[in-house]
């Protein structure tokens, strides 16, 4: 993803100029009208894009969740999954397109359709050999990258705070919420 990592508003302009696309195109953006970071996001995304020839349409909506699968509302959107475990099967309904004239992704909002996602998340949903999933989901990054499906825009940080004089045992886990992750397992010092 080494082509994102610099906005290239000369090469936005020459692909919109080669498309034979008249600017400004505009883009309305669906997002969460109560998160300051959404907002902020959402502004900094518009200011760039103007100067390639877009208008970024603010969509901020408080009820922007009800309206995800309402693509007519929107023609992009900001927000994210987070998972709040770390089984394999909320993977599927993310991605899942098409399959024999119906739609079978819950979360797959925007109808990303590809055949090849298809078939490895179906075998992701029958697959109980770990080695097996790592291999399906690295597969599955690989083609969503192609597809150019979405982009990452940060990683919320992790942090484990505590007094190791007076436990220990404590750890992280890669979910949301992880405060209390393995409370069974901590240990009080002493």
């Amino acid at each position: 993803m080494n082509a994102f990592d610099k906005v290239d508003i000369t090469g936005a302009k020459a692909l919109l100029a080669k498309a034979g696309v008249k600017t400004p195109v505009s883009v309305r953006m669906l997002y969460s009208a109560t998160s300051k970071l959404r907002a902020q996001e959402y502004q900094l995304m518009a200011n760039s894009a103007k100067d390639a020839g877009f208008t970024v349409v603010d969509g901020k909506d408080p009820n922007w969740s009800s309206n995800l699968p309402n693509t007519a509302k929107y023609d992009a959107s900001l927000f994210g999954w987070f998972y709040t475990n770390l089984g394999i099967a909320q993977t599927p309904p993310n991605y899942l397109g098409n399959e024999n004239g119906k739609w079978v992704g819950a979360n797959n909002f925007g109808h990303y359709n590809n055949d090849t996602v298809n078939k490895i998340m179906d075998e992701l949903n029958v697959t109980a050999d770990e080695t097996r999933q790592n291999a399906i989901l690295t597969e599955l990054e690989k083609q969503l990258v192609t597809d150019d499906f979405g982009t990452t825009l940060y990683q919320l940080p992790d942090i484990v705070g505590y007094d190791s004089t007076k436990v220990s045992n404590v750890s992280s886990i890669p979910v949301s919420p992880g405060v209390f992750f393995n409370f069974w397992e901590w240990k009080l010092a002493g």
